[in-house]
């Protein structure tokens, strides 16, 4: 049995969707949709696509406060820092999320901010662990393999410290809650 992969181009537009291979000679169509279901895809799209964006890094905001594995263990050893995140390959992060003393107090697109952790990954692996989140083997499989990089930040520190490490891993299920 031979499989076959078929990269598709998608679009909605006035209460359609509709779908056909890239030279256009494969299976196409097209279904009209509820409102509803036109909404929630605009918003999966949409979040997809704006991932670090201003808005996205406010969403996380206010997730990162609202998880008290987080926002409190973190608060107990008064971490304060400004954290980037972005992608593989970019010269310099998408957005920033500044921590006092556990708390998220500002998250906004990066503008040259002096950092203390820098978080880099390919897109696919970000939509990943935003889905699945992680736990300490995957973390160390991630950095390990170059999947996870720390451009600024000493990984080694941070996994060796407990009060550290949980709530790091934390913040990727929290980031999957935006």
């Amino acid at each position: 049995m031979t499989e076959t992969l078929l990269t598709a181009r998608c679009w909605l537009k006035k209460g359609w969707v509709g779908w056909g291979g890239d030279d256009d000679t494969a299976i196409a169509g097209a279904i009209v949709l509820s409102k509803q279901t036109q909404n929630e895809i605009r918003r999966i799209l949409n979040s997809m696509a704006d991932l670090f964006s201003p808005e996205w890094m406010q969403g996380y905001q206010a997730q990162w406060n609202a998880e008290s594995e987080l926002s409190d263990a973190l608060a107990k050893i008064n971490f304060t820092a400004n954290i980037g995140y972005g992608f593989k390959g970019d010269d310099k992060p998408t957005g920033v999320l500044v921590i006092e003393n556990g708390k998220a107090v500002a998250a906004e697109a990066y503008d040259g901010q002096e950092l203390n952790w820098d978080l880099r990954a390919d897109r696919s692996h970000w939509e990943k662990w935003l889905k699945n989140g992680l736990n300490m083997m995957g973390m160390g499989m991630a950095y390990t393999k170059g999947n996870l990089k720390f451009v600024v930040g000493d990984y080694g520190a941070m996994v060796k410290d407990p009060r550290m490490v949980g709530p790091f891993i934390k913040s990727f299920s929290v980031m999957g809650r935006v």
